[in-house]
Order: C-alpha cells, then sequence, then structure tokens
C-alpha cells in the first residue's frame, strides 16, 4: 500500500522529533521541544505536534498543576513522550524510520513530490526566522508571519533559498533606512511584498540575485536536518 503525503510528513517530523530528545529522556514538556528547535518556526512546531498528537503517532501526558499556569494553552500543559518503543535504543528508532522513508522514496515517485512540498514549507519557515533575525539588528519587530505567503513561495520556486534571504535583507534594510533607526513593527508580508518587487527587477533587468548564507548562529533545526538528508542521493545513517 502507497504511503500518502499526510503518512509521510508525519514520518518526517515523527523522526525529526526524536531527534529532540536525548537517550534517557522518556518524555519533554511541549515549550521544551520548541526549544531545541524542532522546527524552525515555534508556530510551526506547535502545529506539527498537535497533528501528530491527533494522528496518535505520539502519546502525552499532563504537566502537575503545580508547575501550570490557568492563562497557559493547552499544549503548554502536557509533556509529549518520546517517540518509538521505549526498548529501543533512540538512534536505533531514528535509523529504521530513515531507512523505511528512503525505501518509500524508491518505490513510490510520489514521495520526492512530497518531500519537495515539505522542504517548501520548511523553507518558508527558515525565511520567517531569518528576516526576525536581521530585522531585529535593525530595530524593527516583525509581526504577523505566516509560511503560507503565495508570493514567499513563488519566490521560493523561482530561486534558490539563499538568494531569497538577499532579496528579503534588501527588504528589511529598506524599512530600516525609511524608519531611520527607530523602533517599529512591520509586517511579514509587507517585507515578503517588496522583496517580490525586487526579484521583479532583477527578472526585468536579466541581472544574476545574490546568495546570502544562512547565519551561523541561528543554527538547523531537526526538521532541516532529516528533510536535507531525505534529499541527498546517498543513503546515510543518522547518530544520535
Amino acid at each position: 500500500m502507497k504511503v500518502i503525503q499526510k503518512e509521510f510528513n508525519q514520518e518526517v517530523l515523527l523522526i525529526s522529533l526524536a531527534l529532540c530528545f536525548k537517550d534517557a529522556e522518556r518524555a519533554l514538556p511541549v515549550e521544551q521541544i520548541v526549544s531545541r528547535a524542532f522546527t524552525p518556526n515555534d508556530r510551526y512546531s506547535k502545529m506539527w505536534i498537535h497533528e501528530l498528537l491527533l494522528a496518535a503517532k505520539i502519546n502525552c501526558r499532563a504537566i502537575p498543576p503545580v508547575s501550570a499556569s490557568m492563562n497557559e494553552s493547552p499544549l503548554q500543559l502536557i509533556s509529549v513522550s518520546r517517540p518509538g518503543p521505549v526498548s529501543l535504543p533512540l538512534h536505533q528508532f531514528i535509523a529504521e524510520r530513515v531507512r523505511y522513508l528512503k525505501h518509500e522514496m524508491g518505490s513510490n515517485h510520489d514521495c520526492s513530490g512530497y518531500l519537495e512540498g515539505l522542504n517548501l514549507d520548511l523553507m518558508a519557515c527558515e525565511c520567517i526566522q531569518y528576516v526576525s533575525y536581521f530585522a531585529l539588528r535593525e530595530n524593527l519587530k516583525v509581526v504577523n508571519c505566516s509560511p503560507n505567503e503565495l508570493p514567499l513561495h513563488l519566490l521560493l520556486q523561482e530561486n534558490r533559498r539563499d538568494q531569497v534571504f538577499m532579496l528579503l535583507w534588501r527588504a528589511i534594510k529598506k524599512y530600516a533606512e525609511i524608519n531611520s533607526g527607530a523602533k517599529m513593527e512591520v509586517s511579514f508580508s509587507d517585507l515578503v511584498q517588496l522583496a517580490f518587487e525586487y526579484n521583479s527587477i532583477y527578472q526585468e533587468k536579466g541581472s544574476t540575485i545574490d546568495s546570502y548564507a544562512w547565519p551561523k548562529q541561528l543554527g538547523l533545526s531537526k526538521m532541516a536536518y532529516i528533510v536535507r538528508l531525505l534529499k541527498k542521493d546517498s543513503a546515510a545513517v543518522v547518530e544520535k
């Protein structure tokens, strides 16, 4: 039976979630999983944890009341159990699931498309992380961040991710220039739209868009590690 896109995505995120755990850990609060860079974006991490819970891919338990606040969201009031059988070493569980996905990708051509779709979502989240990081250095607070911006997806489909970073960086610098260094809020969609306009100018002129690297200070999310591992042609073994 062929794996469908939803199952494929859940499997990738389940492996990514497992990487957030250490061998001796049996459960982690949701906020701790988020802080360990499950995905590049806090909101996206919580969305996927919620979906994995609904799909019964992971288990959860309530955090003792003494540690909880009445003002916290339901996800903040639970801890998530480690994926996979407790009797199976964590690195072995991860390696087995990666091999399973690689096998599915070899036998089901649809999986490559599933992975590309997931990678597009991943890169959109990384753009949010990139923008938030550099905007803060320009005294700008980015608000209303959504990885579902259509212009952003178009930019990522037409250009390499590092080229999109450059376009977003230019948009940030433009808003900082307009604001003359004063602290202000700027909508993520406005930055994306300006980056999209810059892209159109490059296309009209036939100019090459420079590439800006991912900042080492931001590190790499667990999701990014697994998605890019799966995108490689050569076999790889994941070690904890």
